[in-house]
Formats: C-alpha cells, sequence, structure tokens
C-alpha cells in the first residue's frame, strides 16, 4: 500500500498480479475506517483523489461512506431478491388453491382450479411476470381491471379478486405491508335470470323425447329434474346412486361447495337413470365412456335440443336456475330449495326470492279468508249461515 504525499488517507495498492486499487482510510466515531474506491484504469487517480476527499468530508460531517455503501449494496440485493408475480402465484397456489383438507381432498374443485389457472393467466400477461410485487400500487391493479373489464367485466372482478387474495396471503408472510388490490371499484354484476315457462318445458320434453343420442339427452333431462350441475352429473358414479332408495349422494371431491350433499330423487329421475343404465350399460360412471368424449357428446346434444325447442338462449346451467323456479312455484320454502341445490350459504339462495310472489299470494288469501272467519286455522272453507238455511 502505498500513500499519496498529496490528500491524506488517499492511497493505491498493488495487488500480485499488478492490478491497481485506490482506496482511502478515515475516522470516524473513533475509529480508523479503510474503503476501496475503485480499480485503474476504470477510476483515474484524479477521480479516485476527488472521492477520496468527498468521503473523509463525509466522515467529518457525521456520515460513515462505508456504511452508506454497504447500505446501499443491501438495499439493492433486497431489491433483486424481492418476490415477483410469478413468485405470488407459486405461493398462492401451493397454499391456497392446491391446499389439501385435514382428509387429503383438495379444497378447490378441478374446475375451480382451472378458473384460477385463467385468472392468474390474464393477471401476468397484463402486469408482468417479473414484475415485483413491492411495486404494484392502487393505480397499476386498477388498469389492470379495467382494461380486463373492456373485455369481460364480470371475469374481471374475478381476477381482481384473485390477485386481492394472493396480495393478503403475502401480506401474511411479511411480503408486503399494503394490499394495493383493496379499494378497487368492482364491475357490477347482474345474476342472469332465465327462467322456463310451462309451455317451453313442454317444447323442450318434446324435443329431448326426439333426440337420436338418447344418453345424451336423458342427461339433459335429468339435469333438469334433480337441479343438478353438469360436472355433478358428469362425475357421477353409480356406487353413489341408490336407485331402490332413491337417493344420489354427491361426494365432497365432486360439490362446488365441497361438501358431501345427499339429494333424493324423484321417479321421474330414477327412471332417467334406469334408461341410461339399459342404454349404455356402466360399471362406474352414470354418464358412460371417456369423461372428455361424454362432455363433447352432451354438448352437442344440448346445443340441437334448445335449437329444435326454440330456446336459442338458454344455458344448460339455466336448466338448474328452472328446477328451482319450478320448486318455488310449486310452493318449496327458500330453505327446501336451497337443501335441493346444494348451497351453503343462504344467501345463494336468496337470488331466487323473488318467484316466490305465487306462493306467497296463496298464503296470503288463506290468512285473509281465516281473518274474515270463511276458513278454519287447518285451511278448511266454513260454510256460511245463509247457505245452510238455504239447503
Amino acid at each position: 500500500m502505498v500513500r499519496d504525499t498529496i490528500t491524506d488517507g488517499f492511497f493505491v495498492r498493488v495487488s500480485q498480479g499488478g492490478r491497481l486499487s485506490f482506496g482511502v482510510a478515515y475516522c470516524f466515531a473513533g475509529k480508523e475506517r479503510r474503503m476501496t474506491l475503485g480499480r485503474h484504469p476504470e477510476l483515474t487517480v484524479l477521480a479516485a483523489r476527488k472521492l477520496a476527499i468527498r468521503c473523509r468530508a463525509l466522515a467529518v460531517t457525521g456520515s460513515d461512506p462505508l456504511a452508506q455503501r454497504e447500505a446501499s449494496r443491501r438495499a439493492t440485493q433486497e431489491t433483486e431478491c424481492a418476490p415477483t408475480l410469478a413468485d405470488l402465484r407459486t405461493m398462492y397456489f401451493e397454499t391456497h388453491v392446491m391446499a389439501c383438507r385435514g382428509s387429503g381432498e383438495p379444497k378447490r374443485s378441478p374446475e375451480g382450479i382451472k378458473n384460477e389457472v385463467r385468472y392468474w393467466r390474464d393477471i401476468l400477461d397484463v402486469l408482468g411476470a417479473s414484475t415485483k410485487i413491492g411495486d404494484l400500487n392502487a393505480d397499476r391493479v386498477e388498469r389492470m381491471h379495467r382494461e380486463l373489464s373492456a373485455r369481460a367485466p364480470a371475469n374481471a372482478n374475478r381476477v381482481h379478486a384473485s390477485l386481492r387474495c394472493a396480495i393478503g396471503l403475502a401480506i401474511k408472510r411479511g411480503w408486503l405491508d399494503r394490499n394495493p388490490a383493496v379499494g378497487i371499484t368492482r364491475n357490477p354484476e347482474t345474476p342472469r335470470e332465465r327462467y322456463l315457462t310451462q309451455e317451453e318445458l313442454g317444447r323442450l320434453r318434446t324435443a329431448v323425447e326426439a333426440h337420436e343420442d338418447r344418453v345424451s339427452a336423458l342427461i339433459v333431462w335429468f339435469a333438469l329434474l334433480t337441479g343438478a350441475r353438469r360436472g355433478e352429473i358428469l362425475k357421477a358414479r353409480w356406487a353413489d346412486i341408490d336407485l331402490k332408495g332413491g337417493v344420489w349422494v354427491k361426494p365432497r371431491a365432486t360439490t362446488k361447495q365441497r361438501r358431501l350433499h345427499r339429494l333424493p330423487l324423484s321417479p321421474e329421475a330414477i327412471a332417467a337413470l334406469k334408461e341410461i343404465r339399459t342404454s349404455a350399460p356402466s360399471i362406474d360412471l352414470v354418464a358412460p365412456g371417456n369423461p372428455e368424449s361424454t362432455l363433447t357428446r352432451l354438448k352437442r346434444a344440448w346445443a340441437r335440443i334448445r335449437r329444435e325447442a326454440g330456446l336459442n338462449d338458454v344455458r344448460f346451467h339455466d336448466l338448474r336456475h328452472a328446477h328451482a323456479s319450478i320448486l318455488i312455484s310449486s310452493g318449496c320454502s327458500l330453505a327446501v330449495v336451497g337443501a335441493a341445490l346444494g348451497h351453503s350459504q343462504a344467501q345463494t339462495t336468496l337470488r331466487y326470492a323473488h318467484l316466490m310472489d305465487e306462493p306467497l299470494r296463496r298464503a296470503a288469501s288463506l290468512l285473509g279468508g281465516i281473518a274474515q272467519g270463511r276458513r278454519t286455522l287447518d285451511g278448511r272453507d266454513i260454510e256460511s249461515p245463509n247457505a245452510v238455511e238455504s239447503s
């Protein structure tokens, strides 16, 4: 080490290979500190001398140049190693989407997992997989939501909800201290309401009976009779159905709520199942054949059936809504409808509350008759005295 004769503390080192490096020595908090400034020829003698003078001046004014450099390096390393959106996706799927219950069953259904994969494809496409999650702010999240809303408003809400949930998990792990996805205004959603009239049900029944793919047509009719989701029907196994007792026990793994659902079957639904079993015998699945090919045939059959029935605006899932509307129109309570559909929350069933006008009108009429003395509490009509005298 050779010290400079002009500038105090400035020195140069010569390595065994002949490389020159400049440094500076200074005192801070009563201790001598030494710091490398750079190598020659990347750093000239004049430039190195100026850096040495600046470092000693900082030390005199109460700042430690070496500590500042180390802090800057740590900050750079932390920034470079900070989790990205790709890391957030991995953590979210491992700890939340793909997580299993204590029994070993996955919390999410296969359809739910597919949806999450689709949501995160949109997130990474718009925001960038390499984006540091610490660089996210409300403006960027809102712009993503707005961009996705231009294509599909409801899907944009789902994407936003998935991102918000993932960031919430990241906060619990100390990755962030705020959630930039909170406070974003979601798109208004109006639940689709398409129910079948008595006349439309007749047309649907005629189209089902006339369709050449008898098994697929029976699956369509079974969906209306049970209110079951398409995925539940395609995953239904004969082992879960008691034809003699008239009960279908849906395993947790096949239901949207991931809860066991016991569904009593009507004689008509049992008859449809028996015909399916006779037409296409299968040991395992109710819907015979490969699930993918069965789904393709069912989609093709449903498209043909609804076209023949003049119900082009009716989706397969609307058969579930039609089932609920028929139950309510027949006087069933929302609790009964919720149990039939397998809802885990009463709030979900409330979407059908507006269909209860006719049952409520009959109930009001019954109450009015009792109040006027025309009916007994058990609903029987009371003959008027005049009618008795005239007889």
